[in-house]
């Protein structure tokens, strides 16, 4: 606990000599906001003390994120639609336009060649648009025999070691 504090201490210094201390006390409204509304959707669960960490944990990963993205500019807002992604590759800056598509993921689950499901290592690879940056990409990229892709339209594809991933 006392790390937490200390280390806080530099951000409330540089957030306060920015005018930015007021965002960041919203932002920690809004957290506990959250985590509130977080706990009353799992509150069935007997194991209360299993979901108030979970919860913490959701909702702190979360806000991390979104707060160094809003210290380093890396994401802005351009329209109802589209963000301005900034990034650097070995010094260069690229920026790039995105525009998330809206509404629940068609894809389901993904698991391996053993039926693991991994959704959350390979989601994120795909981007915004489920495209993979328009990127051709096989299974070996994720050192996999196979993966395979279900959906919520109850179809299935499965691609082999190199086969090019087109969901």
């Amino acid at each position: 606990m006392i790390y937490i504090v200390l280390l806080s201490i530099p951000v409330l210094l540089y957030l306060g000599t920015t005018g930015k201390f007021t965002h960041f006390k919203n932002e920690i409204v809004n957290t506990y906001q959250d985590w509130k509304s977080l706990n009353r959707l799992v509150a069935s669960n007997p194991n209360t003390r299993f979901v108030y960490l979970e919860s913490i944990k959701i909702v702190f990963n979360a806000k991390y994120l979104k707060f160094t993205q809003y210290l380093n500019n890396s994401s802005k807002k351009i329209d109802k639609k589209t963000y301005l992604v900034t990034y650097y590759i070995e010094g260069k800056q690229y920026k790039m336009l995105v525009k998330p598509k809206k509404g629940p993921n068609p894809i389901l689950k993904i698991l391996d060649e053993n039926e693991i499901d991994i959704t959350q290592e390979i989601l994120p690879y795909m981007g915004p648009n489920l495209n993979w940056h328009n990127y051709p990409v096989t299974p070996d990229f994720f050192n996999k025999k196979n993966i395979s892709f279900e959906y919520n339209n109850q179809n299935k594809l499965t691609f082999n070691y190199t086969d090019i991933i087109k969901t």
